[in-house]
């Protein structure tokens, strides 16, 4: 009768627990399953990243635009400065060579050396504005 008593103890012991662990796997079983394949904070820091990255982005775009923009107003500076030396050199060699420029040759040659000048401050200002001559 004793070791009966300790076979159903034992059984029902048995019972118990395997009771709590199928009670326990299985809660967890559930959480995991309503869990989902990804955690919402998860979610929620890669979208904060992505956020931050266009930001950088945008910012990264607009600083290289303002520098293009500052690049083509230096330009356009230098380009001026250099056509108003021409223009002064010009203007000294006719005050200085007037009588000179009466005659045809010499004041054709003299503006062909100007025109060639110009061409070349309209050439390189072209190429800077198809991007073809990067700035620092």
């Amino acid at each position: 009768m004793e070791a009966q008593r300790e076979v159903t103890n034992m059984t029902n012991e048995l019972l118990k627990k395997n009771a709590e662990t199928l009670h326990q796997a299985t809660v967890d079983t559930a959480k995991e399953s309503e869990r989902g394949i990804v955690d919402i904070e998860t979610l929620q820091h890669t979208n904060e990243q992505l956020i931050s990255t266009l930001d950088e982005v945008l910012n990264i775009q607009k600083e290289g635009r303002d520098k293009r923009e500052a690049a083509q107003l230096e330009l356009r500076r230098i380009e001026n400065q250099l056509t108003n030396k021409l223009l002064e050199i010009n203007a000294e060699k006719k005050m200085s060579q007037r009588d000179s420029f009466k005659k045809r040759s010499g004041f054709t040659s003299f503006f062909m050396v100007d025109k060639e000048a110009s061409k070349v401050v309209k050439l390189v200002f072209r190429l800077f504005m198809d991007g073809e001559i990067a700035t620092r």
